[in-house]
Formats: C-alpha cells, sequence, structure tokens
C-alpha cells in the first residue's frame, strides 16, 4: 500500500478516546468485508442534498477523492456495464 497518509479529522467512540479517522483507520474497516458479498466506497460530498452523492456513488459515477480503500465485488462483471447501479436500486437523481 503506497497512500500517502492524511488526517481527516476522528470518530466518536462509545468506549475511549475518538479514533483517528485516516487512510489508515479506512482500511482497517473496510478489510473486514473482504470475505462478505458488500459495496463500500465513498465519494465527495458536492450537493446540498447528499441523497445525489450516494446515488452517484451507488452508479459507480464518482470516486473518493481521497483515493481510500474501495470493496466492489461486482467491478468489472457483466450486469455493472449494462447497469451501473447493479445490484442496488437507486432513487431518481431529479
Amino acid at each position: 500500500m503506497s497512500e500517502v497518509w492524511m488526517d481527516y479529522g476522528t470518530m466518536p467512540d462509545a468506549n475511549g478516546p475518538p479514533t483517528p479517522l485516516d487512510t489508515y483507520s479506512w482500511w482497517s474497516a473496510v478489510e473486514m468485508y473482504d470475505r462478505r458479498y458488500t459495496f463500500v466506497a465513498a465519494g465527495p460530498r458536492s450537493r446540498d442534498d447528499w441523497l445525489h452523492d450516494v446515488a452517484s456513488v451507488m452508479r459507480r459515477e464518482t470516486a473518493d477523492p481521497r483515493a481510500w480503500r474501495t470493496v466492489d465485488p461486482d467491478e468489472g462483471e457483466e450486469e455493472t456495464e449494462d447497469d451501473p447501479a447493479y445490484p442496488f436500486v437507486v432513487p431518481p437523481v431529479d
């Protein structure tokens, strides 16, 4: 892994001090989903209505500007060529 480690604040933790939110903590959190059918991705917040941003991530139209790790078991599959949102039912964008 040759990423630049950047600090993006902290996440609350009920059991102790806040957990730093950085590339490493994101990588560790995503790693626990490797062996399950899970879609994990994040993208930029570009609009006031975050629903549009979520739909954009679900349609695989955007990527995390920090280049943090994603898990997409359907990446490159034929179904995603026909329907980029597969297997999700994405809300309309308008």
